[in-house]
C-alpha cells in the first residue's frame, strides 16, 4: 500500500496523508498505524483533530437523521392505528358484490372502502379457496346459521341468550371472518388471482 509505505519506509507522514486524501478511499486512522516514531505523530495532530471533527459532523448529522426517521414512524403507526380503528361506511352504502343495499343484512366492511354482504362473500370466495378450507367454510357457515336460529326463537319467546352461546356464537362468526374476509375480494388478491379468469364460465357459455 502506496500510504503505509510512505508513512512507515520513507517516514514522509505529510505525504502519506496527502495521497490518503486524494485516494478518497482512506482517512487519517488508516496512516496512524504505519507511523512508528513519538517525532510524525506529531505531524499528523492537525489532521487527526481535523478528522475527529468531521466524524462529531457526521455523528450529530446521523443522531438527527434518526430523530427524524422515529418520528416519521410514529406519524405513519398512529395514522394506520387510526384508520383502522373505525371504518366509516355510509348509509346509503351498497355491496361491492351484489350492489344491493348493504345494511339489510349482515356485512363485511374493509379498511380499503370496500364492503359487502356476509353471504355475498362467502360466495364469492369459498370456490376460490382450497378444498379442505371449503368443506370447514361451509360447516362454519351451518354452525352460525344454526345458532342464529335458535337464538332467534329463543328472543321472540321472551327468553335471553345465554353469555356462554352468544361468546361462541362470536367466536365462530370470527373464526369464519378470518377464514373468507382476511383480505378484500374487490382490490385485494382474490381480485388479481381472477383477472384471467373467464367472465362466464364453459358450462354456461355451451348452454348459450
Amino acid at each position: 500500500m502506496i500510504v503505509h509505505d510512505r508513512a512507515w519506509n520513507q517516514g514522509d507522514v505529510d505525504r502519506a496523508l496527502q495521497t490518503a486524501r486524494e485516494s478518497g478511499l482512506v482517512g487519517v486512522e488508516d496512516v496512524l498505524p504505519s507511523i512508528h516514531d513519538l517525532e510524525s505523530v506529531g505531524a499528523v495532530r492537525d489532521a487527526v483533530a481535523a478528522a475527529l471533527s468531521d466524524y462529531q459532523g457526521q455523528i450529530l448529522t446521523l443522531r438527527e437523521q434518526i430523530v427524524e426517521d422515529i418520528a416519521a414512524a410514529e406519524d405513519i403507526a398512529a395514522a394506520a392505528a387510526a384508520h383502522e380503528a373505525g371504518i366509516q361506511v355510509s348509509q346509503g352504502a351498497r355491496c361491492g358484490v351484489c350492489r344491493r343495499g348493504l345494511w339489510s343484512r349482515a356485512c363485511y366492511a374493509f379498511a380499503c372502502g370496500h364492503a359487502c354482504h356476509g353471504d355475498c362473500l362467502v360466495r364469492l370466495v369459498t370456490p376460490e379457496l382450497p378444498a379442505a378450507l371449503q368443506g370447514a367454510v361451509a360447516e362454519l357457515c351451518a354452525r352460525i346459521r344454526t345458532m342464529e336460529a335458535d337464538a332467534d326463537e329463543l328472543e321472540e319467546r321472551g327468553g335471553e341468550v345465554a353469555p356462554r352461546d352468544a361468546a361462541r356464537l362470536g367466536e365462530l362468526r370470527d373464526k369464519l371472518a378470518g377464514r373468507v374476509a382476511a383480505d378484500c375480494p374487490i382490490c385485494g388478491y382474490l381480485a388479481i388471482s381472477m383477472v384471467d379468469k373467464p367472465l362466464v364460465d364453459d358450462a354456461k357459455a355451451r348452454e348459450w
